[in-house]
């Protein structure tokens, strides 16, 4: 953050205003207060190496939840003691907000530490910023968890080409007091709907399987050439991963028809 501007920038995290502003997005164009971290349309925000289980993670049953909203992290900067740990910029005052709406209300898991099978074990996932980018995203992602995602003016990986809308929810700081209401208005199917979209995207944030490939794509929209042929190679594997989900639903479909025939 804060470098100056003129070139295209790769990089993890997408905050899209000054620093000094991360938790106070509506100042982002005082040019004052130096250059914002990233730029929408000029830089490219890229996942991080993160090993994914696709193999492990794809158990798409209709099931019930032990979670609505599950997280679990710091609720201040690394190390705090005291009133250092008030920090209002610290996660973009998220993790604070969340946990002062909505700490004791039932269904919302929202831990120090936990173990990572409460991703799994979770209706939604809280993804928030801490002092930058985090993991918690591709945690979510592996586990089928659909994130809801509260980063005011941060560009998520390869935003604009993956279809976040599909597969998570996007809220703002005004949307926390009324978190609850908002995750309990969406409907078995849509959620499952989502769980599934999120089984053949996360794939594009895997440097193991696409996300080389998108970042070619990236780089050849930025110099404005002709890219039809590297945006058929992502789809044409976007492709074949959705028919991959298809046939193990149809597999899996059969299997249970067949448990249900009595002998």
């Amino acid at each position: 953050c804060g470098v100056p501007r003129g070139s295209t920038f790769i990089s993890h995290w997408g905050l899209t205003v000054p620093w000094k502003h991360r938790s106070d997005p509506q100042n982002r164009n005082s040019s004052r207060d130096g250059e914002p971290c990233a730029v929408p349309g000029s830089d490219i925000i890229v996942p991080m190496y993160f090993h994914f289980n696709h193999t492990g993670a794809t158990q798409l049953s209709r099931r019930e939840y032990e979670c609505d909203l599950f997280f679990a992290g710091s609720y201040g900067p690394p190390g705090c003691r005291g009133k250092e740990c008030d920090d209002p910029h610290y996660s973009q005052g998220v993790r604070q907000m969340v946990k002062e709406q909505h700490g004791k209300r039932r269904g919302f898991c929202l831990f120090k530490r936990a173990p990572n099978t409460y991703f799994s074990r979770s209706r939604f996932c809280l993804i928030s910023s801490g002092n930058g980018f985090g993991s918690r995203l591709y945690h979510a992602m592996n586990y089928n968890c659909v994130p809801v995602i509260i980063q005011p003016a941060v560009m998520q990986p390869f935003e604009g080409i993956v279809p976040y809308e599909r597969f998570s929810l996007r809220f703002s700081h005004a949307d926390i007091p009324r978190l609850h209401t908002l995750l309990r208005n969406v409907s078995a199917e849509a959620h499952w709907q989502m769980r599934r979209q999120l089984a053949i995207w996360r794939h594009a944030l895997d440097w193991n399987e696409l996300a080389y490939d998108f970042v070619k794509y990236e780089l050849c929209l930025r110099a404005g050439l002709d890219c039809s042929s590297l945006r058929s190679i992502w789809q044409s594997r976007i492709h074949a991963v959705t028919e991959r989900l298809k046939w193990k639903e149809r597999r899996l479909k059969r299997y249970w028809e067949l448990a249900a025939v009595p002998p």
